[in-house]
């Protein structure tokens, strides 16, 4: 059964990008993979097995959520999700502002919510 993690031979075959496309998605591939050791993926497959295909509240340090916020939400980037709090785009990457948590087991972390509905 196909998932929006690991496409279908179709979509593969029907899959066009420009080399500009290509340069994005390298960055965003080598975040995923080696800054976040694919777990903003992990929780995004387990979210939506769990049945919720709204949105997920994900937990990380400060430059990964600050780095999400980016990548997830920016036109150049192409994924077009919507992070609360909002990137601001007249805000360097660095100075964004994701909601700290101060008490329980996540505490010192910082989340986003990441909707796609």
């Amino acid at each position: 059964m196909p998932t929006c993690i690991l496409p279908t031979k179709t979509a593969i075959a029907n899959y066009a990008v420009t080399p500009v496309q290509l340069k994005l998605d390298a960055v965003v591939e080598t975040f995923l993979t080696v800054t976040n050791n694919y777990k903003f993926l992990l929780q995004l497959m387990s979210t939506l097995r769990a049945g919720d295909y709204t949105y997920m509240v994900y937990v990380d340090d400060l430059a990964t959520c600050q780095l999400l916020m980016l990548y997830l939400t920016q036109p150049q980037y192409g994924y077009s999700y919507t992070v609360t709090p909002n990137y601001n785009t007249s805000v360097a990457t660095n100075l964004q502002a994701p909601t700290p948590i101060s008490d329980g087991i996540n505490a010192g972390k910082y989340s986003i919510t990441v909707a796609w509905a």
